[in-house]
């Protein structure tokens, strides 16, 4: 459990620090100040392995780590939901702190809002838990192809309004000054992170925690020498269909943004990112269990 969230969190540092390096980032647009091969390299290889899949596996290893608060409330003979609810304001607080101070794209907020569903659904059977996360990704492909389809009606997009521009180089500058600048650019970008968080986010870190929920209550981690097939097997379909989409996804994001294909490739990484994920993790557990 350690290893892996330690994984995971290094995955979500090499995404978010490129948004603390660029104000660009995020926008389609490339900061005037990074340029060259090597920043292009680094570019895709961040979209293509880590943007979009490590807060999956960190989301996953919350909803198991649920279950394992749930077992030792029981075994010290506590009442779980008013510890739980507890744990869930100090997150949101420490999210609302460290989205305003230190860097807006704060997921921990999320996370204790999803939180209170997850904790309404504590006592439902693993395979339905399985059943309402696939539903949920499915649906949420689903919306971004049917959105596709609609901007490409509309006449396709892609057109990154010259405000972007202008607002990025205002970020820019505002994030080079003191405290007060910095936390005034910050909730500037507050409206358009909770969008982000909700639209994009929300949905898929549910069905993680639900998957989590799920391995937690089978103690899939309890013995993954009794896994290993399964381990290899999600390393050949997860690197395979995983990185396809991957590749997809950067290069829709970095070379058409604001497009049709844009929102279509985000729906095929709604179902490709947490197979990338569940491969990524696969792979830490075997390297765990070996030598």
């Amino acid at each position: 459990m350690d290893a892996l969230r330690g994984f995971a969190l290094l995955g979500i540092l090499m995404v978010n620090i490129t948004y603390l390096a660029s104000a660009y980032h995020g926008t389609g647009l490339e900061d005037p100040g990074l340029g060259g091969p090597l920043s292009e390299v680094v570019r895709r290889l961040v979209t293509v392995l880590f943007e979009a899949k490590f807060f999956l596996l960190f989301s996953f290893l919350f909803g198991y780590s649920f279950t394992l608060q749930i077992d030792s409330a029981e075994r010290r003979g506590d009442r779980f939901a008013p510890r739980f609810l507890r744990r869930l304001t100090g997150l949101f607080v420490i999210g609302v702190i460290h989205a305003v101070i230190l860097f807006p794209g704060d997921i921990l907020t999320l996370y204790a809002v999803l939180g209170l569903i997850l904790l309404a659904l504590r006592r439902v059977r693993p395979l339905n838990a399985v059943r309402i996360a696939l539903a949920l990704l499915a649906v949420t492909a689903v919306g971004y192809a049917l959105l596709a389809l609609a901007v490409a009606d509309a006449g396709g997009g892609g057109v990154i309004p010259t405000s972007t521009a202008s607002a990025a180089a205002q970020a820019t500058e505002a994030l080079r000054g003191g405290p007060a600048s910095v936390i005034g650019a910050h909730l500037q970008e507050l409206p358009d992170v909770v969008a982000l968080l909700l639209f994009f986010q929300a949905p898929s870190a549910l069905a993680a925690f639900l998957l989590g929920l799920a391995a937690g209550r089978r103690r899939a981690f309890a013995d993954t020498g009794r896994h290993q097939r399964l381990l290899r097997r999600l390393q050949w379909v997860g690197f395979t269909a995983g990185l396809l989409g991957g590749i997809v996804y950067a290069d829709a994001s970095l070379n058409h943004p604001e497009s049709a294909y844009q929102l279509l490739a985000m729906g095929l990484d709604v179902i490709t990112a947490p197979l990338l994920a569940a491969a990524f993790a696969a792979t830490v557990l075997r390297l765990a269990h070996g030598r």
